[in-house]
């Protein structure tokens, strides 16, 4: 009797749940008609003042480009909730969950990647003036740096935005259930690879710089330790990919002592990396003795507590497993 009173409560709150989900489809379906209403009338009563500005020289064009974006973007935005609102309208709350993570990521990268392009295009309407700078003696090799870079830049932010808009939330939450190591490594190592990407964008300003006294030392250690700064995160994302979670936990149980020693003994040695990583910048404190002297005894503080952990970490692992204390008698 209570299994049959708990099934039909069961049932009766499934169906409402989908009532209330179909309600909030339909609510939102209609939100997004008047939205969409609404924008086309704004762009009808604008529509006289945007196109005789699109006839203007030079500002013509800009205009034009900046309503191809405004509209991708609110075009991208309402085709993900009418999706996200016709999935809720049949019921399914999943799916329309689903529908509405997928959207956020695909709106957020593709707004990014057209923003990225409307500036492009904006910066491009300088390369007449820049083109005469660039015939300047001394002046010439700052415009083509800074505009070098300038487009770099831009490149590395739609390229972002693209890597944004392709990701699936749905199957990067599935991936980290199923392999979150390896999971987590990979979005590491996706950092670290955009990371070393930006660095080497700036490569034009950073060469510019260099040929300045003082100022080009400084931009070059800056440099140099963010490519070493990314090369660290890239191999601690390969680190993080390479460890098998099931064989972890179990060794974690088994052993926990000697897991934790392994542990503490990477951890230590990605710190002793992060310190020679920084030794470009460090090394810029030389010339000045009272922070150079602070500097070095930080350095040699940090350099004791990681040889500590690591000595500590190598006692750690010599520590027996559970299982080798309580061996079961053999009968054979």
């Amino acid at each position: 009797m209570f299994k049959l009173f708990s099934g039909k409560i069961s049932g009766v709150l499934t169906l409402g749940l989908q009532g209330l989900t179909k309600a909030v489809g339909y609510i939102l379906d209609a939100v997004v008609h008047t939205a969409d209403a609404l924008i086309d009338t704004v762009g009808v009563v604008l529509s006289p003042l945007t196109s005789a500005l699109s006839h203007v020289p030079i500002l013509g064009t800009t205009v034009n480009k900046v309503l191809d974006t405004t509209t991708n973007i609110l075009d991208s935005v309402t085709h993900e909730l009418h999706q996200t609102a016709h999935t809720l309208k049949t019921g399914n709350l999943e799916g329309g969950v689903i529908d509405l993570l997928d959207g956020v990521t695909s709106i957020a990268g593709n707004a990014v990647t057209d923003v990225a392009g409307l500036a492009d295009h904006v910066v491009g309407l300088t390369d007449p003036l820049t083109e005469v700078l660039g015939q300047v003696p001394v002046l010439g090799g700052a415009v083509s740096a800074v505009g070098g870079t300038v487009d770099n830049l831009l490149g590395f932010v739609a390229e972002t935005g693209q890597y944004v808009a392709d990701i699936n939330p749905t199957d990067l939450l599935n991936d980290l259930a199923s392999n979150p190591t390896g999971t987590l490594g990979g979005v590491v190592q996706d950092l670290a690879g955009s990371g070393a990407n930006l660095v080497a964008d700036l490569n034009p300003l950073v060469d510019l710089a260099s040929q300045i006294p003082v100022l080009g030392d400084v931009v070059g250690a800056v440099s140099e330790t963010g490519t070493n700064l990314t090369g660290l995160l890239g191999e601690t994302g390969q680190y993080i990919g390479g460890i098998d979670a099931g064989q972890f936990i179990g060794s974690l149980l088994t052993n926990p002592i000697a897991t934790t020693g392994e542990l503490v003994q990477q951890v230590s040695g990605t710190v002793d990396s992060l310190l020679d990583d920084i030794a470009p910048i460090t090394d810029l404190t030389n010339p000045i003795p009272v922070v150079n002297l602070a500097v070095d005894a930080v350095g040699a503080v940090a350099g004791g507590v990681t040889a500590g952990l690591y000595d500590a970490g190598t006692i750690l692992t010599t520590a027996p497993s559970l299982l080798d204390q309580f061996q079961l008698p053999s009968f054979v």
